[in-house]
This record gives C-alpha cells, sequence and structure tokens, in this order.
C-alpha cells in the first residue's frame, strides 16, 4: 500500500517539492538581501579591544549588535565592529543562499526559530519579527499541512482500492475518515452517506 500511495503521488509530490524551492528561494534572496554579512556584528570595546560581554546578557558571546538606529545599540565605550564571528556555529546566517536555506529549515522546523528572529531583530530592526512569523506559518503550517493531506489523501485512496473492510448488506467502509463525513460505498461502487 505504502508503495502503491508513493507512486500515485509522484506528481504532485514533485509539484509541492517545486513550491517548496520557489518558498526557499524568495524568503532565501529576500533574508540575504536584508542581513547578508550583518550577523557578524559584535560589541568590542573601545579601549582594550576585545568583545564587550554585557552584564545584562551574561555571557553570551553570540549578541549580535547593528550599526542603525532599529536594531541593538552597543553600550557606552564600546562599537559595533564586524568581526565575521559566526553565529550558532555558522548554522544560522545569511551570508548566502545555501546558508539562508539552512537558516529557513531550521527555522521552520520551530527548533530555535525564535532564538534567530532574536539575533536577526538585534542586527537590523524589530520588523524582522514579520519575516520570521512569515516563514513559520507559510512554510510550517501550509508547505507542510499540503504534504501531509496529500499523503493521507493518497493513502486513503489506496487503502480504498485494495483493502476496503466489507460491512453487512454488501456496503463497503472506507477507512477514510474526513472532518466532515464517513464514506461507506456500496459493493456497485455508489456512495452511501
Amino acid at each position: 500500500i505504502m508503495v502503491s500511495t508513493l507512486q500515485r503521488s509522484v506528481v504532485v509530490l514533485r509539484d509541492l517539492f517545486l513550491l517548496a524551492m520557489v518558498f526557499f528561494t524568495f524568503f532565501g534572496i529576500l533574508g540575504v538581501q536584508i542581513w547578508g554579512g550583518r550577523l557578524g556584528y559584535r560589541c568590542m570595546d573601545l579601549s582594550t579591544g576585545e568583545q564587550v560581554v554585557d552584564y545584562w546578557y551574561g555571557t553570551d558571546t553570540q549578541k549580535v549588535c547593528s550599526t542603525n538606529q532599529g536594531g541593538f545599540q552597543c553600550p557606552g565605550n564600546s562599537t559595533c565592529t564586524n568581526i565575521r564571528a559566526p553565529v550558532a556555529a555558522g548554522t544560522m546566517s545569511f551570508d548566502n543562499i545555501l546558508l539562508a536555506w539552512l537558516t529557513l529549515f531550521q527555522t521552520m522546523s520551530t527548533e530555535g526559530w525564535s532564538t534567530n528572529m532574536f539575533r536577526a531583530m538585534d542586527a537590523s530592526s524589530p520588523g524582522a519579527v514579520i519575516y520570521f512569523i512569515l516563514v513559520v506559518v507559510l512554510g510550517l503550517h501550509i508547505l507542510v499541512q499540503v504534504l501531509q493531506g496529500l499523503m493521507t489523501s493518497k493513502l486513503c485512496d489506496a487503502v480504498e482500492e485494495h483493502k476496503a473492510p466489507q460491512l453487512a448488506g454488501g456496503a463497503t467502509a472506507v477507512a477514510c475518515v474526513s472532518a466532515r463525513s464517513v464514506k461507506i460505498v456500496r459493493a456497485s461502487g455508489r456512495e452511501v452517506g
């Protein structure tokens, strides 16, 4: 049944894959344009030349700063300098499209996505919330739900075709239950309810 389901859904999976690639490419290019090279900025002490670790943020050496007024501003006697330090061991970056895709995939998995969002907000502005919310809502809740619905639908079709259990009176119970109704199909193929 599983092989049959995958065979039936190859064409639709291809189309969904192309839609996902358009999604990743669009949001990846947008992310590279907004944050490309901006996530390597850290606050550096003017007198010592070392990275500032503010008491407010503890020992967070991943704290990104901004050179414009919208993002995080360094405390007094320090300046925001690009030290090209990788964020999150290099897994969170918009420096090129491949790293942007990795960041988008991590965001869509909702594993640490809010940390990525806060770092992007520190590097640019609070408007980064819109970008990340769109990625989570459109990516996770639409692409993944469409994939899940597609596979469930094709599995239901395969189950109906191969192994529908018989009920009393010659009716066949369909294993798939939709949100609205249960289909019961007579042996003649007509839908009853």
